[in-house]
């Protein structure tokens, strides 16, 4: 008779230890886009920190259950599910669940009809992969990770949950991966502006020019001359000026422009007797603020 290999609980393969130490490196920037998503909402809002955190949790978070999937597929193709550790084929199966939601997203959300079709083959792919993990017995529940390692940011806490570790460690760690990548897309869904430059009020434009007024006349009175150089002039304790702010020098006079980033309004400032660079209809050291007619 032909003997049936059996996965073995006490031995973790070269491609178990691989995977896992992949899947541990992808929960180091999931960690760091969660912290880069704080800091760049609440603790010190930035749109690019907050874009960065999200698109590093995103990333991460799909490049950790892409990694199983194709883990499962290429160690399927030659060998036994009997053979493979269960918490690939456990992982597997959950990453499948969250292929279909995420595909479905996309046909209710993308009007383009391309993209419904390829979200429907994933779908249909997704099920035929959940089948193919197959189903898990109850030895292999008992069986857990393979390594303490391998149970990842619940590998300390999962004594807590019955006393058994590692039981549920998988499908929880599976669960949290699928939980940071739908709420990322949830997040850029419903938010989108947060991932945009604050929009400049024309008060706030107002606010840098007046500043860079005084900025302006400090450092005549130094130079007998005007600077084009913002952080030169910021230097001088004007920090209201900022990268918004753009100057124009020529000859005894300078202009000034303070723009909006997302390019609805701006604001300008002259000074000096250079008469090409003033703004017509207004008096020297007078910001003044105009929409944008492009938008």
């Amino acid at each position: 008779m032909t003997s049936v290999k059996t996965w073995d609980p006490l031995k973790t393969s070269e491609g178990e230890k691989r995977l896992e130490g992949f899947l541990r490196l992808c929960d180091v920037l999931i960690w760091l886009g969660l912290g880069s998503t704080v800091t760049g909402g609440y603790a010190w809002p930035n749109a690019t920190i907050l874009g960065l955190g999200v698109s590093l949790i995103t990333v991460s978070a799909t490049v950790k259950l892409a990694g199983v999937v194709v883990a499962f597929l290429v160690m399927s193709s030659r060998k036994t599910n009997d053979e493979i550790a269960p918490w690939i084929r456990r992982w597997t199966r959950i990453a499948s669940v969250f292929i279909a939601l995420l595909a479905l997203y996309v046909i209710v959300a993308v009007p383009d009809i391309v993209a419904r079709i390829g979200a429907g083959v994933a779908i249909w792919w997704s099920v035929k992969l959940f089948r193919r993990a197959g189903p898990i017995s109850i030895a292999d529940l008992g069986a857990g990770w393979t390594s303490t390692e391998g149970a990842g940011i619940l590998a300390w806490g999962t004594n807590v949950l019955g006393g058994l570790r590692g039981t549920w460690g998988p499908e929880l760690d599976a669960l949290l991966t699928g939980a940071w990548l739908v709420g990322a897309i949830v997040v850029r869904s419903v938010m989108p502006s947060a991932f945009e430059p604050r929009i400049a009020d024309p008060n706030e434009l107002k606010i840098r020019l007046f500043a860079l007024v005084q900025a302006e006349r400090r450092y005549y009175v130094a130079h007998r001359s005007y600077s084009s150089d913002v952080a030169e002039l910021r230097r001088l304790g004007f920090t209201a000026i900022d990268s918004l702010v753009s100057i124009t020098v020529e000859g005894s006079g300078y202009r000034a422009l303070a723009r909006d980033p997302r390019g609805r309004v701006s604001c300008g400032v002259w000074d000096g007797a250079a008469g090409g660079l003033r703004i017509e209809g207004t008096r020297p050291a007078e910001p003044t603020c105009w929409e944008d007619r492009k938008q």
